[in-house]
């Protein structure tokens, strides 16, 4: 199937990410020949739920305040073959580590299992990778609320996004996530 990707002007920003000026954007998906939304693009998806929710009478708006988390580790190992399988990650934060030989010293900060809802420092590691990536999404745009270490224990974060609008809120998850990703790989 042949599609068409429509950009969205409003959300075009300049990726942080690469050296050279490259522009950003997300697309809506048509149909090339009938300039009809694509039926299983995303936001045509979204668009299709927001114009059912206006036709019920119920509400002509609808508002979402999404509230993606994520992990960091430090290592991250696995595998699939025929003989076996296997994964393995690990965090300097992990309550598994207290007892590992450690440059400078293990000082046996470590979050326990879920005890890792709003630790502060020296057991909270990631603090400061945290604060630029939430700077950077305001920077892109996206309205940003807060930061926090999050409960499950090592390694796990939550950046705060403001509500918005359904496909705005889906557009900034779009974008949360890029913005997340691409520090870690560069660390």
């Amino acid at each position: 199937t042949w599609v068409a990707m429509v950009p969205d002007a409003n959300t075009a920003w300049v990726d942080p990410f690469y050296r050279h000026k490259t522009l950003s954007m997300i697309c809506s998906i048509q149909e090339p020949r009938t300039g009809q939304p694509y039926e299983r693009c995303p936001r045509a998806l979204a668009k299709r739920a927001l114009n059912h929710l206006a036709s019920t009478g119920l509400a002509d708006m609808a508002f979402f305040g999404p509230e993606p988390e994520f992990f960091l580790f430090d290592d991250v190992r696995y595998n699939s073959a025929e003989g076996g399988s296997f994964y393995s990650v690990d965090t300097i934060e992990a309550g598994w580590n207290t007892g590992r030989i450690e440059e400078g010293g293990n000082l046996a900060y470590k979050i326990q299992e879920k005890e890792g809802y709003f630790p502060v420092a020296p057991n909270d590691t990631a603090q400061d990778i945290r604060s630029e990536m939430l700077l950077l999404m305001g920077q892109l745009g996206i309205p940003t609320e807060k930061h926090h270490h999050e409960v499950a224990g090592a390694g796990q974060h939550e950046l705060g996004m403001k509500f918005a609008e359904l496909i705005q809120a889906a557009d900034n998850v779009m974008t949360y996530k890029y913005v997340v990703r691409n520090p870690c790989t560069l660390r």
